[in-house]
């Protein structure tokens, strides 16, 4: 069938496959330093999905107290100090122009998988890698002030002390992810450089004289497309075409649809003043304040709707799509983190104005994190690889999406 797709071939242009906030970047950074660019995505509009559908942390490595070995935090106090700074640099928009969010606080559950005193002193580790960085680097982020552990009365204005037996004050913040989204698409429309091909699925992917053949399929049918370079983006489906190519990991990389439930109220933002809030280390959730009225809410167990090990993701995707019932997740999410923080009660009345979405999110490891020995409690063997002119993007987080994509740019321009 493919042999009688209509082939073109796209001289010397660079194809970026997915336009989440990683594949965006790159698409802009290679415009900027003089390529041409076709970044493809199935969605309708660019960074729709769990690069918009999540909580925006600039983690600085914290959440990752189980990391046996050590450099997770590492890798995301370099991300996550040089976020903003790249998007700056990106956007043209100062880099304190943009909002975040109410600090962090994190809660240690009685069951939690680690005691608040191994909690402590794995934060002790992040404080003191944080300043080494900042020793290191030139850095426009700003300082994050060291963690503080709060009293027995501090905590109890927040967590329920039945289920919570300690908690820590940190300045981590999330960053608003629809104002980015916002942000970076208006730059990717705004570049004559960058063809955006919305709404167009990658089938397939192989090696051709001078680069690569990628078929895709739209409304308009199926076409074969070659280019001299790719950055394959494709967090859920990037695995897959890797393979295709012949490039194998030779790990097992866990894939899982995670739901968020955002709410905007700017009436509630004097009456809702429970700090942004993580619960830690299991399976548990979190709560983004960004102080204008708009929350984020995920409790992981509600949130999590589907997980695969297998490289396709589609038929995960298809079963999502069909089951997702926004109304009881929402209402679940709410339930189970109003045990452990009471005072979000006041959101109740406004549930009528939740918003659910979701994406899907990949990290290697067998296991889910209610393992304590699970892979997902390490991030750190993330972040570009280039094999020819094949650059495959393992995004990471969030909030390290910004730096390897840069670095994925420069890996095109090198091959």
């Amino acid at each position: 069938m493919l042999d009688r797709v209509s082939r073109t071939d796209r001289g010397g242009r660079v194809a970026v496959l997915g336009a989440g906030i990683a594949g965006c970047i790159t698409a802009l950074e290679l415009a900027r330093q003089g390529h041409d660019v076709d970044l493809i995505d199935n969605g309708k509009i660019p960074m729709s999905q769990a690069s918009l559908h999540n909580e925006g942390k600039l983690h600085l490595g914290y959440v990752y107290a189980a990391d046996k070995s050590g450099p997770t935090c590492e890798r995301m106090i370099e991300g996550a100090l040089s976020f903003l700074p790249i998007l700056s640099q990106i956007t043209g928009v100062p880099a304190s122009s943009f909002a975040q969010s109410k600090p962090f606080l994190y809660g240690v559950p009685r069951d939690s998988q680690m005691s608040p005193d191994e909690i402590a002193a794995h934060f002790s580790r992040v404080d003191t890698a944080i300043a080494k960085f900042e020793r290191e680097h030139e850095t426009d982020a700003g300082t994050p002030a060291p963690h503080r552990r709060l009293t027995g009365n501090e905590y109890r204005q927040w967590f329920d002390p039945r289920l919570v037996g300690a908690a820590f004050a940190t300045d981590e913040r999330s960053v608003d992810t629809v104002g980015i989204a916002n942000l970076v698409s208006a730059c990717i429309y705004a570049e004559p450089r960058i063809e955006l091909r919305l709404g167009t699925t990658v089938e397939t992917a192989e090696a051709a004289p001078g680069g690569w053949d990628i078929t895709c399929r739209a409304a308009s049918g199926a076409e074969r497309l070659r280019y001299a370079g790719v950055v394959n983006a494709l967090w859920g489906d990037r695995l897959r075409l890797d393979s295709e190519i012949g490039v194998h990991s030779g790990r097992t990389c866990l894939l899982r649809y995670k739901a968020s439930v955002t709410l905007d109220a700017p009436g509630m933002a004097s009456t809702v003043n429970t700090p942004s809030a993580t619960l830690m280390v299991g399976s548990y959730g979190d709560f983004v304040n960004h102080g204008d009225g708009r929350f984020y809410l995920s409790w992981y167990p509600v949130c999590k709707l589907a997980e695969t090990s297998d490289i396709n993701p589609r038929p995960m995707l298809e079963m999502v799509t069909r089951e997702m019932d926004r109304e009881a997740i929402a209402s679940a999410t709410l339930e189970a983190l109003l045990r452990y923080l009471p005072s979000l009660s006041r959101l109740t009345p406004a549930l009528d104005r939740i918003r659910v979405g979701g994406g899907v999110i990949a990290a290697w490891g067998e296991t889910d994190i209610d393992d304590p020995e699970s892979g997902l409690h390490e991030r750190h063997e993330i972040g570009p690889t280039r094999h020819g002119s094949w650059v495959t993007l393992d995004t990471g987080k969030y909030c390290t999406a910004p730096l390897y994509a840069l670095r994925a740019a420069n890996l095109v321009l090198e091959a």
